[in-house]
């Protein structure tokens, strides 16, 4: 469940910049950082359940 909230903040972030700033093209960042997020979060989850 706790991915789910962090993806509905993500995608408000991302509308709310976009909306605001008018920079859709530089907008992709935001998910960048949300998959570099996402990748460490997945392989540190992984190395807490082989432990």
């Amino acid at each position: 469940m706790k991915q789910w909230y962090i993806a509905i903040a993500v995608a408000i972030v991302y509308l709310a910049i976009s909306l605001t700033l008018h920079t859709w093209s530089w907008s992709w960042f935001i998910w960048v950082i949300y998959a570099v997020y996402r990748l460490w979060d997945n392989k540190k989850s992984k190395e807490n359940f082989q432990i």
